[in-house]
C-alpha cells in the first residue's frame, strides 16, 4: 500500500478514536440525557463526512465498480436511512406526548377536579409514552441485520478498496453502537443492545472499548432501577407526573398548590420538547449526510468512467418558462443484464439494482424518499418516457406496505388530469419471491418544491396557474370521497408547461374512515389547527388549509408557518391569523384542547397585504378564506375555484369530478403483511396478465 493512502487511512483513524473520546463525559449521569444524544448524533455526522472526504480524497478508479466493497457501501446506507427514518418516527411521537401533556396540565385548572379524573388522563399520557412504535421493530431487525454482517469483504486486487473498507468497518461498528443506543432509550428495551468487540489492531479500539463498558454500563444500571425510560429528560417528567398523583387523589386543589406542583413539570416538560427538537435536527443532518455520502460515491465513479453529469433544462411552452433541474433527459446508456430467461432485465442504476420487465429501459435516478428510490425509463414498446420506483423491501413493515398498496388502488381509481397516473405494476418474476415492489408512473420533470427553492421567477399568473390546477385536481379527490392528507409542495408534481399533478397518496384516506389518527397525517408545517389539536374527526378542510400554506409560500418562497414543535406550530399560526374566539373552537369536542387554546398567548390578526407585499388583492383574498381556524368556515374546494382569483381560468365543465366513491376494502386489523403482499401481486397481473410479457 502506497504511503499516500497509509497516511489517508492513519488520519480517518485518528480522528475516528478523538471523536469517540470526546463522547464520553467524565460524569456517568451525564449519559443518555437528550444534549448527550444530540452530541453522539453530531459525532455520527462528522463521523459519515469524514468517509465522504475519504472517498472523495481516494479518487476511486470506475474499473473498482464491479468490487464487492460498492455494494456493501450502498446496502449500508439503504439501511441506516430506514434506521433514521424509525428515530424520527419516534421523536415526532415523543413531541405528541409534549402536546398531550400540557393539555392534561391546563385540564388541571384549579377548579373541583376529583382524583379519578385527574388521574386517568395522567395514566393516558404514562400510556402513550410506554406504547409501542412498530418502527422501532424494524429498526431493531436492521440493526440485527448489520450486525450480522459486520465483518466487510475482505479486498485482493483494490488497494484503494481496502483503505475504504477498513474505515468503513470502523464507521459501520460506532454508528452500529450509536444506533442501538438510540434504539434502546426509545424502546425501553435492553436485550436489543449490541454488544461489540473490535480487534486491538484497529487504532481507535481502546476508545470505542471505553465508551462501549461506560455506556452500557449506565444503561444496564437504568434499566435495573425499573424506570419507565432510560431517557433521562423523559424520566423526570415522569417522576414530576407521579407526584401529582397524591395531590389530585385529595379531591379540589386549590390554585397555588397546583401551580407550586406543576412549574417543575412545566419546565421540565419544555425543556424536555426543546431538546427533542435539537435531536430532530441532528437526526435529519444524518439522514441527508446518508444520501449524500452515497451521491458521492457514485458521482466519483461517474467522473471517473467520463460519465456526462445531470444538466438543468430549461424549457417555455405558452410563454411560462420553468427550469426542470430533472437533468439530461438523454442521460447515458446503462447496460443490463437478462434474467429469468431474457424476460426481465436488471440494471444497476447509479448503485440501485432494478429488476424490471424486459421493455423498459432505465436511463436515470430521478429523485429518492422514505418510501424508494425512483428512476427515468424508456417504455420500449411505447417509446413513452415514465417513472420507476423501486420499493425494496416492501413488506418488512405493514404500515409501509399497507401505504404502498393504497396508493396503487387509489391511482388506478382515480383518472384525472391533475392526478398522477400509474402506468403499470411490474408483475413479479416469481411469487414466492416477491419482496421488491416497482410502481410505473407518468414521468414529470420537477416538483413545486424545487420551484420555489430555485431562482426561477415566479410570476402572479405562475401563481394562479399551480393554484387552479391544485384545487382542480383536489375536487376531484375529495369527489371521489377521498382526503389526501399529505399535500405539501414536494407531492405536487411539474413538468416545463407549468402543468401539475397531485402525487403520493400513501397517507389518503375516505372521509368515512374512524381510525384516521392511527398514522402519520401531514408535515407539520402543512397541518391545519383542528389536526394539531388532535381533532380525530376532521374532514376535507384539513387538505384545504395545507393548499392555503402551499399557497403562502408561493407567494414568499419560504414555508409559511416553519413550527419547531406542536406549541411553535400553533403560535405561528395564531400570529398570522390571530386567536380564535371561543365561537371558533366549537369543532373542539374536548374540554382540555379548548382549554389549551384559551390559554396560548393572544394574538391580534396581521394585514395579510402587509405580510404578502405585491401580492394581488385576488390571491390574499383567497389564502385568508383558505387560512381560517374553525374548518367549519374554511372555503370548500369548489367555493375556492368560483374565487374571482380564479375567474380567468375557471370553467366547471372542465373540472370533473368522480362519479364511483372510493372505498378502502383492505383495511382491516387482521389483515398482515402476507395478505397485502397478495394484493400488490393481484394488482400487478391486472396490469400483466400475460407472464410472458
Amino acid at each position: 500500500m502506497s504511503p499516500k493512502l497509509l497516511d489517508l487511512l492513519n488520519t480517518f483513524e485518528v480522528t475516528l478514536a478523538e471523536r469517540l473520546k470526546k463522547l464520553k463525559p467524565a460524569d456517568s449521569e451525564d449519559f443518555l440525557h437528550l444534549s448527550w444524544m444530540t452530541s453522539a448524533m453530531e459525532s455520527l455526522c462528522a463521523i459519515h463526512t469524514d468517509i465522504k472526504t475519504l472517498i472523495t480524497a481516494l479518487e476511486l478508479p470506475v474499473c473498482d465498480w464491479d468490487d464487492k466493497w460498492i455494494d456493501v457501501y450502498l446496502d449500508n446506507s439503504v439501511k441506516l436511512l430506514d434506521i433514521c427514518i424509525a428515530f424520527s418516527s419516534e421523536i415526532s411521537r415523543l413531541n405528541q406526548s409534549h402536546l398531550f401533556l400540557q393539555c392534561v396540565l391546563h385540564n388541571l385548572d384549579g377548579a373541583s377536579k376529583q382524583f379519578t379524573q385527574a388521574r386517568s388522563s395522567l395514566d393516558g399520557w404514562r400510556q402513550h409514552i410506554i406504547s409501542k412504535n412498530p418502527r422501532l421493530d424494524n429498526c431493531f431487525a436492521i440493526m440485527d441485520s448489520l450486525a450480522e454482517t459486520i465483518d466487510l469483504p475482505k479486498i485482493k486486487n483494490s488497494p484503494k478498496g481496502k483503505v475504504l473498507m477498513r474505515a468503513m468497518y470502523g464507521v459501520k461498528v460506532v454508528t452500529l453502537f450509536i444506533c442501538s443506543i438510540f434504539a434502546a432509550t426509545f424502546s425501553g428495551s435492553m436485550k436489543k443492545l449490541i454488544d461489540l468487540h473490535v480487534p486491538e489492531t484497529f487504532s481507535w479500539a481502546d476508545a470505542f472499548t471505553d465508551l462501549r463498558a461506560s455506556v452500557n454500563n449506565e444503561i444496564r444500571n437504568i434499566f435495573s432501577s425499573g424506570r419507565v425510560t432510560v431517557l433521562k429528560e423523559l424520566e423526570a417528567v415522569d417522576a414530576n407526573v407521579k407526584k401529582l398523583y397524591p395531590i389530585v387523589q385529595d379531591g379540589p386543589i386549590e390554585t397555588e398548590v397546583l401551580q407550586n406542583s406543576t412549574s417543575d413539570l412545566r419546565l421540565g416538560t419544555e425543556r424536555f420538547s426543546q431538546g427533542l427538537d435539537l435531536l430532530a435536527k441532528e437526526v435529519d443532518s444524518f439522514f441527508q449526510i446518508v444520501l449524500t455520502g452515497r451521491d458521492a460515491l457514485l458521482c466519483n465513479l461517474r467522473v471517473g468512467g467520463n460519465v456526462t453529469n445531470s444538466v438543468q433544462r430549461n424549457d417555455s411552452v405558452g410563454g411560462q418558462a420553468v427550469s426542470s433541474g430533472s437533468g439530461d433527459r438523454g442521460g447515458h446508456i446503462i447496460k443490463g443484464v437478462p434474467t429469468h430467461g431474457g424476460k426481465y432485465m436488471q440494471y444497476n442504476v447509479y448503485g440501485n439494482l432494478f429488476e424490471v420487465s424486459r421493455k423498459y429501459v432505465p436511463s436515470r435516478p430521478v429523485g429518492r424518499g422514505a418510501c424508494g428510490i425512483v428512476c427515468a425509463a424508456m417504455n420500449s414498446e411505447t417509446l413513452e418516457e415514465v417513472a420507476i420506483k423501486k420499493i425494496g423491501n416492501a413488506f418488512d413493515n405493514k404500515i409501509d406496505a399497507k401505504r404502498t398498496l393504497r396508493e396503487i388502488k387509489l391511482l388506478r381509481h382515480m383518472n384525472h388530469d391533475n392526478v398522477v397516473a400509474i402506468k403499470d405494476i411490474i408483475r413479479p418474476p416469481l411469487k414466492e419471491n416477491f419482496n421488491d415492489v416497482y410502481i410505473v408512473y407518468e414521468l414529470m420533470d420537477t416538483d413545486l418544491h424545487n420551484i420555489i427553492r430555485s431562482n426561477q421567477p415566479l410570476a402572479d399568473d405562475h401563481c394562479r396557474y399551480f393554484l387552479h390546477q391544485i384545487l382542480r385536481g383536489l375536487k376531484y379527490v375529495h369527489s371521489a370521497n377521498v382526503l389526501h392528507r399529505d399535500l405539501k409542495p414536494s407531492n405536487l408534481l411539474l413538468n416545463a408547461n407549468c402543468d401539475l399533478k397531485i402525487g403520493d397518496f400513501g397517507l389518503a384516506r375516505t372521509t368515512s374512515e374512524t381510525d384516521f389518527m392511527t398514522e402519520y397525517v401531514v408535515p407539520r408545517w402543512y397541518r391545519a389547527p383542528e389536526l394539531l389539536l388532535n381533532c380525530s374527526e376532521y374532514t376535507a378542510a384539513i387538505d384545504i388549509w395545507s393548499v392555503g400554506c402551499i399557497l403562502g409560500e408561493i407567494m414568499t418562497r419560504q414555508p409559511l408557518f416553519p413550527g419547531k414543535d406542536y406549541v411553535h406550530q400553533l403560535r405561528l399560526i395564531t400570529e398570522l391569523i390571530g386567536s380564535p374566539d371561543d365561537a371558533s373552537l366549537g369543532f373542539l369536542r374536548s374540554d382540555n384542547a379548548r382549554r389549551y387554546v384559551r390559554q396560548l398567548p393572544q394574538y391580534p390578526r396581521q394585514q395579510f397585504s402587509a405580510r404578502f407585499q405585491n401580492t394581488s388583492a385576488g390571491a390574499l383574498d383567497l389564502l385568508e378564506k383558505m387560512l381560517i381556524f374553525d374548518p367549519s368556515k374554511r372555503i370548500t374546494v369548489d367555493e375556492a375555484l368560483c374565487h374571482p382569483y380564479l375567474a380567468p381560468l375557471h370553467d366547471i365543465n372542465e373540472e370533473p369530478v368522480c362519479h364511483r366513491p372510493f372505498v378502502f376494502d383492505f383495511e382491516q386489523p387482521s389483515f398482515t403483511e402476507e395478505n397485502i403482499k397478495e394484493l400488490i401481486w393481484r394488482e400487478s397481473v391486472k396490469f400483466n396478465p400475460d407472464p410472458t410479457h
